[in-house]
């Protein structure tokens, strides 16, 4: 039998190849034995590198953040008028339930960031002002208690402006030298499990005022953003990360831990039956009439000639 196989085989094998059932019952067959093939055969983590080079070049990247990006944020932001959704309609309730119970846990932050946080310019004159208008405000408040009280025109009421000056003063010089330790005591108050409690209810209100936003209110609050001008580094940002020697090591390595755990398994393995059925029909239809097309031309003639 073997004998007539190899007589006819050939022969046999494009004639069938010219009927599409024929052809397509070899698509199959071709398909399930890939489908039985590891991962490994397929994938290499310099290949994952090299696709990622290949699918990030800058004019790729640049065309696509320059001429289909701006459009699609501008088409959605105009959906966004008629939807009238919510930030929260794009979380599941389990999801929006986790979130809100990670952002209500509390809050605490490290003495070492608080003592670099109270000593910047910025939070220095944030609290100096506040400390020295609410000074300044309870000067205000004294006079006039002070000069209406029992005594009548007294004391305050005739040193008037001279003696508000001097209070002024005395708060002034109150705030310059207790400022460091009004930082301090303000680094260590943040520092408390109880303003780590409180951290974590403020952050939990913020997430659930965020999550009732409308989409058209967060593109509200883009308005004045030049997004055409951000867009223009982001091709600048991927060639210059990629280029850096700790990210393609990342890269690298990352795909290097993925295959040892999947390289192992099989292509079929790694899909769902369904999904792999799905797929065999499509490429047994697709491919079973391109195959029985191919065998009858000169090309393949050609090659089947050796030429």
């Amino acid at each position: 039998m073997s004998e007539t196989k190899g007589a006819v085989g050939p022969a046999l094998a494009l004639s069938r190849l010219t009927d599409v059932e024929d052809a397509g019952r070899l698509v199959g067959v071709a398909f399930d034995f890939l489908m039985t093939q590891p991962v490994s055969r397929f994938v290499t983590p310099a290949q994952v590198l090299e696709h990622l080079e290949a699918a990030l070049q800058p004019a790729h990247v640049r065309r696509v953040v320059t001429e289909h990006l701006p459009a699609a944020l501008q088409r959605d932001r105009e959906r966004a008028l008629s939807r009238g959704d919510r930030l929260a309609d794009y979380l599941t309730e389990e999801a929006a339930a986790l979130f809100g119970r990670l952002a209500a846990e509390p809050v605490l932050l490290k003495p070492e960031l608080l003592e670099g946080l109270v000593r910047q310019d910025a939070v220095r004159h944030l609290v100096r002002v506040m400390v020295e208008e609410t000074l300044g405000r309870f000067v205000q408040m004294l006079k006039p208690s002070v000069a209406n009280g029992s005594t009548g025109k007294g004391f305050f009421a005739r040193l008037g402006a001279q003696m508000e000056t001097q209070l002024s003063k005395a708060a002034s010089g109150f705030v310059a030298s207790s400022l460091d330790f009004l930082l301090g005591r303000l680094a260590h108050v943040l520092a408390t499990p109880e303003t780590a409690e409180r951290l974590g209810r403020l952050r939990a209100e913020g997430l659930d005022a965020a999550l009732n936003l409308r989409t058209t209110t967060l593109w509200d609050l883009t308005r004045g953003l030049d997004t055409e001008e951000v867009l223009a580094v982001v091709p600048g940002l991927v060639e210059h990360n990629l280029a850096r020697p700790e990210v393609r090591m990342l890269i690298l390595a990352e795909a290097a831990a993925a295959l040892d755990v999947e390289g192992t398994h099989t292509l079929g393995a790694l899909l769902e039956p369904a999904a792999v059925a799905a797929w065999r029909a499509r490429c047994v239809e697709v491919a079973g009439i391109l195959v029985a097309e191919l065998v009858v031309t000169a090309p393949f003639d050609q090659w089947l000639a050796g030429r």
